[in-house]
């Protein structure tokens, strides 16, 4: 069967395998994709329900912890401080703790009372009150104002009046008499005396403003004589005593329960937060900045308390207990309350929202940075913003119902990439086992396509090789008949026929040799060392005188070089190849055509080089010129001759000795052949 023929049938095949492998591939990373998407809705669901799970669990225990701790909180309004103090350190999300007797309900049909009822609030207490105005009038601080209005009076005498004429009175009025004699003292530059008269009103200046504020002090007074002997020592360059006043007292007043921090929040942000920020003390002010934040939390919950709860009888407050959120609030607040001891007493916490969804959290350590909890607007108040959009979406039902809890994308990509096996290890088979078989038929393909280029070449060859070896032939047979029927008597036409015979015979032999020689593999059986001048040298005697009589100059330029590992012939054969080349590609047109030789080392190679400026070769076939059978075909080239042999030999000559052979552009168009053969040494 003809061979091209054969190769035809096949192309159609290999085309229908390649795309039933494609269609397959398609049909399988379809089906895998499906496995993939399959097992996403899977672990989003486990997710899902995780969340619910642990959101429900989560929920009773808080329910459960919340109702213990305001049953316990229920005890004698002499023990609720200390009960307060000992289950606030259990729950760092519980902030604030109120206990107070619900107002009497009134009997049905009463009229309603003029002044509305309200509870008894038991924990914690309300702050002593003073009598400012009655407290002003005290004949001690009288007499004393009563000189400063007399002009050119003297500060340190003013002073005295205040501290040693109210020296026996009241607490409250010693921390005013103080106070004013500070004032006087401080404004005439006498700070050190300043100080003094603050020590006399016999408040120790460590003294925790809360239990100032317990021994029946106006927590205002406490809070206003810290703040000024702080600003005192200031005024001294006292620093670091003054700025570490400030923010201890800063510290106690946003600990304070929102009842007793009534009114002393603004001295947070003047004078104790300005000057801890103006003084290098930046840290501080940015934790006494949060502190105020949940103080003013506290203090919104308890006027929630105050205005909505303590007026409701014990049939209007709840017994499973109620959540009242704030959360539009600034800051917003979260409040759970409920009746305990059998409606004896009502109760409410304040809770910190972020600490309770920080305890959420610790619920749900797997999911860890994924987690996020967003309120009504979809704004995230806990967990980063980062990892994806939120895939997973899960409210709380009892506690926080404006929170939702959500967990992002990646949560759900990483565990599918944890079960990959499922899904990825056949679509790898698959891809793998495709690209195989489709690699396959390309190679099937290109080897189709090189055999059909090949059998052309070889065709093409063997018409050529046929039309070459019949010309010879039949001359020889005319001329062979010619003797044989005695058409030449004379005896010198005879001989010069006979020699013409034995030249066709001797040309038929060359070209029958040059064939063979394409099916024998060239080897050096015993390489020798040689040095590659004498080759060259050889070569230039034998075409030198050929390329003259075409009119082709040769210019030779052999330099010393280190030896060759080889065939000394073979070199030469190469060599002659390309001079041949040279001459038979020679450009007619120009005025000078020339053939270059070179022999030179560049580095541990030897470099022949021969160039030429004949009309060179096409730049998309410098390759392929040294593959069997190539020929570059087209104007002056065929009556050349040749078969597409000679180059092959050369580049296989090049490959015995271990170097290479390239084709780049020559000299004004031509073409340049360059050798590069390893160097013995």
């Amino acid at each position: 069967m003809n061979p091209l023929r054969s190769a035809a049938w096949q192309r159609p095949f290999l085309w229908m395998g390649a795309i039933a492998l494609v269609v397959l591939a398609a049909i399988s990373i379809t089906r895998v994709l499906g496995l993939r998407n399959e097992l996403t809705s899977q672990v989003t669901a486990q997710i899902t329900v995780t969340v619910a799970d642990a959101v429900d669990t989560w929920e009773t225990a808080l329910l459960e912890r919340l109702d213990q701790a305001l049953e316990e909180l229920a005890v004698e309004p002499t023990e609720a401080s200390r009960a307060a103090a000992q289950i606030r350190r259990r729950g760092a999300w519980l902030d604030s703790l109120y206990l107070w007797v619900p107002a009497p309900s009134l009997p049905v049909g009463t009229a309603m009372a003029p002044k509305v009822v309200r509870g008894t609030l038991v924990h914690p207490n309300y702050p002593a009150t003073e009598d400012t105005r009655r407290i002003h009038l005290h004949p001690c601080l009288g007499a004393a104002k009563a000189v400063s209005i007399v002009e050119g009076y003297d500060a340190v005498t003013l002073a005295e009046l205040y501290v040693d004429g109210c020296a026996g009175q009241p607490m409250t009025v010693r921390l005013v008499a103080a106070t004013e004699a500070a004032t006087v003292l401080h404004r005439a530059g006498r700070d050190d005396l300043a100080l003094l008269a603050l020590d006399s009103a016999r408040l120790p200046p460590d003294l925790p403003v809360g239990e100032a504020i317990a021994k029946g002090l106006a927590p205002f007074r406490v809070v206003g004589h810290r703040t000024q002997r702080a600003q005192i020592l200031l005024s001294m360059g006292r620093m670091d005593e003054g700025l570490d006043l400030l923010y201890a007292t800063g510290r106690e007043v946003a600990d304070l329960d929102a009842t007793h921090a009534n009114g002393l929040l603004p001295y947070l942000r003047w004078p104790i937060m300005a000057e801890l920020e103006e003084h290098g003390r930046e840290q501080q002010a940015v934790d006494l900045a949060d502190r105020l934040e949940r103080a003013e939390r506290r203090a919104r919950a308890w006027r929630e308390v105050e205005e909505r709860l303590l007026p409701r009888s014990a049939s209007d407050l709840s017994e499973p207990g109620r959540f009242v959120q704030d959360q539009y609030g600034d800051p917003p607040f979260v409040l759970y309350y409920r009746l305990v001891r059998g409606g004896e007493y009502a109760a409410a916490a304040v809770l910190d929202q972020s600490a309770l969804i920080a305890d959420f959290a610790a619920s749900l350590p797997a999911l860890g940075p994924d987690l996020v909890v967003t309120d009504a607007d979809g704004s995230v108040v806990y967990g980063a913003t980062a990892g994806g959009p939120i895939a997973v979406a899960v409210p709380f039902t009892r506690t926080l119902t404006q929170l939702r809890v959500g967990v992002r994308e990646q949560a759900i990509s990483t565990r599918v990439r944890s079960y990959g096996n499922q899904w990825l290890t056949p679509l790898l088979v698959t891809v793998v086992f495709v690209l195989v078989g489709i690699a396959g038929i390309s190679a099937q393909m290109r080897a189709t396509n090189r055999q059909n280029e090949l059998l052309v070449r070889q065709r093409e060859f063997t018409t050529r090789v046929t039309h070459e070896l019949k010309t010879p032939l039949a001359g020889i047979k005319v001329m062979a008949e010619n003797l044989q029927m005695g058409a030449f008597r004379d005896p010198t036409h005879r001989e010069d026929m006979a020699r013409r015979i034995v030249d066709e015979a001797d040309r038929l032999t060359a070209r029958v040799d040059e064939i063979l020689s394409v099916g024998r593999e060239r080897t050096v059986p015993n390489p020798r060392k040689f040095d590659p001048e004498e080759p060259l040298l050889e070569a230039i005697d034998d075409w030198g005188p050929r390329l003259e009589d075409a009119g082709v100059k040769l210019i030779a330029d052999l330099n010393p070089t280190d030896s060759v590992l080889g065939d000394a012939a073979a070199l030469r054969d190469a060599v002659a190849c390309l001079l041949d080349n040279g001459l038979k590609y020679h450009d007619e047109r120009k005025a000078e055509p020339t053939v270059w030789l070179t022999l030179g080392q560049d580095g541990k190679h030897i470099v022949v080089d021969v160039a030429d400026n004949g009309i060179g070769v096409p730049t998309a076939m410098r390759k392929a010129i040294f593959e069997r059978f190539v020929r570059v075909e087209g104007p002056n080239r065929g009556a050349a001759g040749g078969h597409g042999l000679g180059l092959a030999q050369v580049a296989e000559i090049a490959r015995m000795h271990k170097g290479t052979v390239e084709c780049t552009p020559g000299v004004d168009g031509g073409a340049r052949f360059t050798l590069r053969l390893p160097a013995h040494q």
